[in-house]
């Protein structure tokens, strides 16, 4: 059941109307990370980059947590068969 959930999270990649819109805004985390990236940029390459951030947070976010299951299942299943 979850290798059907990995499948289905790879081939459909998921895109927010909010990013795709040239005057979407990006959320606050993401300009928070941006500024820590660089402070003495313009305010459209700040937020150019905390769109990206917040695209690449909503592409890589799932797959991490699809690792971390992966991980926790394959130490329980040792776990089990060394005690």
């Amino acid at each position: 059941m979850s290798s059907f959930g990995v499948c289905s999270a790879l081939r459909q990649p998921r895109t927010s109307a909010r990013i795709a819109e040239p005057g979407g805004k990006p959320n606050a985390f993401a300009f928070g990370v941006a500024r820590l990236l660089g402070q003495h940029v313009g305010e459209e390459q700040l937020r150019r980059r905390a769109r990206l951030i917040q695209d690449l947070m909503q592409t890589v976010g799932p797959l991490v947590g699809v690792a971390a299951t992966a991980v926790g299942s394959i130490y329980a299943g040792l776990k089990g068969l060394l005690g």
